[in-house]
């Protein structure tokens, strides 16, 4: 992580961290319901390439789309920020 003048990380590089966290989150609860990638993704009516990046971080979901996957995961929306 390259470092900003005080010290701390660029704020590009926190945004990249917490979709990284957020994904990877995603992924667990996912993986503990028992669901695979294209059963979640048809369910939640987006691609499986879209649930996919946002697993890995790489792309940013709307908010729509996480109340999505939270009522096929069956978890608060609360609980995908839990990390």
């Amino acid at each position: 992580r390259s470092m900003g003048r005080n010290g701390n990380i660029s704020i590009k590089e926190k945004h990249q961290l917490f979709l990284m966290d957020l994904g990877s989150n995603l992924k667990k609860i996912r993986k503990e319901k028992g669901l695979g990638l294209d059963k979640t993704a048809s369910l939640s009516d987006i691609s499986r390439t879209q649930l996919d990046s946002i697993e890995k971080g790489i792309s940013n979901a709307t908010i729509a789309t996480l109340y999505a996957l939270s009522k096929v995961l069956d978890v608060k929306l609360s609980e995908m920020f839990k990390f």
